[in-house]
């Protein structure tokens, strides 16, 4: 893949439960709930741009799903590739879940999308899928940075590109979210 994916709309249909979830997932990570660092919005925009990289990877060619995408959510796509072929997207609705519970101390965030598009014969399509969303427990120990590194445009927190040049930046994020289950149906 060479060019940077154009991110999609996203919507939650459930925003009246982010206090609570945002409560549970400050618990898990022993912070007060005004200290964790996600927004509703970042949610969304992380989904908006993680969902076409996650379309347009091909086959073992992956290899841009790491750092997004766990090993195991990286396995679940390559073990269903036929499901993700000539499949254009237009637009997805997330239904945050909660946080599930875990064995380890990181937060995650479970979220259930509908996604909507077409199949390569233009044929409407509706995919669904479960993700959990790792929040890492604290900021990535560089300051954050408010516009792009390459263009000097201002960034969106969770997304992954640029929407103005496509620079990649995820390494630019202040906030690592990485999704560490993908289950499809």
């Amino acid at each position: 893949m060479s060019a940077s994916p154009s991110a999609i709309s996203v919507s939650i249909d459930n925003p009246e439960d982010w206090n609570g979830i945002a409560q549970a997932l400050a618990d898990v990570a022993g912070q007060p709930g005004s200290a964790l660092p996600i927004t509703p919005e970042a949610i969304t925009n992380l989904i908006g741009s993680a969902l076409p990289l996650l379309y347009q990877a091909g086959g073992d060619d992956v290899g841009t799903l790491k750092g997004t995408f766990d090993k195991r959510a990286i396995s679940e796509r390559v073990n269903h590739d036929e499901l993700f072929q000539g499949v254009s997207l237009s637009s997805a609705t997330a239904h945050l879940v909660g946080a599930p519970p875990r064995d380890d101390e990181q937060p995650v965030l479970r979220v259930h999308l509908t996604i909507t598009g077409q199949d390569a014969g233009g044929q409407p399509r509706v995919a669904r899928q479960f993700w959990d969303i790792a929040i890492a427990a604290q900021e990535k120990p560089s300051a954050p940075q408010d516009s792009c590194p390459s263009c000097g445009a201002p960034l969106i927190q969770g997304q992954l590109f640029c929407s103005y040049c496509g620079a990649d930046l995820r390494q630019a994020a202040s906030v690592a979210l990485t999704i560490v289950k993908l289950q499809l149906y």
